[in-house]
């Protein structure tokens, strides 16, 4: 396995295999339909990157972050594993994490259209800001989670677990749509 280590780069192959990068960042890179595997990401941060549509079978993820990048597309369920990783004012629109552990997952003023996070446990998960319109988050565990400020989210509460989860007025209302609720007089 190559190793590389503390370095910023600003391109990289739209193929790579076995490569560990530690506290790398990399800095406008386009790695729009890359096909990336077996390679290890640990403390490291993509910035003004493309990721989009990219492949990432059997990639590890541990302590990296995402800011001001494109990360749509992703079948993240494809890594062979995801430790705190976290999205800042990112594009993740249509990506899956179907089933995974994501307790303490950041994605904070994004936008996460389409993705979906059913049966993920996502304890401590961090959506602030974020547009969710028509993202998935069936039979997820959403405890202690924060929606402050984010929006076009639906959420089951009878399917999902939401005890202690922060919601902020008025789209915290959403949470009534699957009872078909109807509320009058809200001005």
């Amino acid at each position: 396995m190559e190793y590389i280590e503390d370095q910023t780069l600003t391109e990289l192959p739209a193929q790579l295999s076995e490569v560990e990068f530690t506290e790398v960042i990399f800095k406008n890179i386009d790695f729009k339909e890359s096909y990336i595997t077996g390679c290890l990401f640990i403390d490291c941060k993509f910035e003004n990157c493309n990721l989009s549509n990219s492949k990432f079978p059997g990639c590890t993820f541990r302590d990296t972050s995402f800011k001001s990048s494109r990360v749509s597309g992703i079948n993240w369920t494809e890594a062979s594993n995801l430790v705190s990783f976290n999205f800042d004012d990112c594009q993740i629109n249509y990506s899956v994490f179907l089933g995974m552990n994501l307790d303490n997952f950041k994605c904070i003023n994004s936008q996460a259209k389409g993705c979906d996070f059913s049966e993920c446990s996502l304890k401590n998960a961090d959506f602030s800001k974020t547009d969710l319109s028509e993202t998935s988050f069936h039979h997820a565990n959403l405890e202690k989670a924060s929606f402050s400020d984010a929006k076009q989210y639906y959420i089951d509460p009878s399917v999902t677990k939401l005890k202690d989860a922060v919601f902020s007025y008025p789209e915290a209302l959403s949470l009534l749509n699957s009872f078909k609720i109807k509320i009058d007089n809200l001005s």
